[in-house]
């Protein structure tokens, strides 16, 4: 009988315990929360720190009817934009790219997304001479909502 009381004990305070456990919640859009660069040599690797609220990151391999078909707006559901800075120090645009991110929509009920994405690699348009770049990532959920846009620090490529 006492052993039967501390098993209905420890049960109900497990219980209590669960109870208190809080889910984190975040808007349903995705939203960039940090992007670092790592080189080696003329490649990089941009790690993408974000949160999803509703999980629905991703786009799989069959994705490709409208609106996420080849050549349309939606078919990249991670977009980089590469900027170099001219002489006066003002940024212009060098070049665009897409990624498409895999489903990354996690298994159960909760399907809030905290994490980070690792693209790998990203190439730098470079010539020779030495100028500052910089990247800016947005991302895009399959709902078609769109993240805010994120930019690297900038940094130097050349020569």
């Amino acid at each position: 009988m006492r052993a039967m009381k501390k098993g209905w004990f420890w049960l109900g305070a497990l219980g209590l315990l669960a109870g208190c456990l809080k889910v984190k919640e975040f808007p349903p859009e995705p939203i960039i929360t940090s992007v670092s660069l790592a080189q080696q040599d003329s490649v990089y690797q941009a790690i993408i720190g974000f949160t999803d609220g509703d999980g629905d990151i991703g786009l799989a391999q069959g994705d490709t009817f409208p609106p996420f078909e080849f050549g349309g707006e939606f078919y990249f559901n991670l977009v980089a934009n590469y900027f170099v800075a001219d002489s006066t120090l003002n940024w212009k645009p060098r070049g665009s790219f897409g990624y498409r991110i895999v489903p990354l929509t996690p298994r159960g009920k909760i399907k809030v997304l905290e994490g980070e994405l690792t693209v790998n690699p990203i190439f730098v348009l470079s010539d020779t001479s030495r100028h500052f770049a910089k990247i800016s990532f947005q991302l895009i959920d399959k709902s078609l909502k769109k993240s805010n846009v994120f930019e690297s620090a900038p940094f130097v490529v050349g020569n």
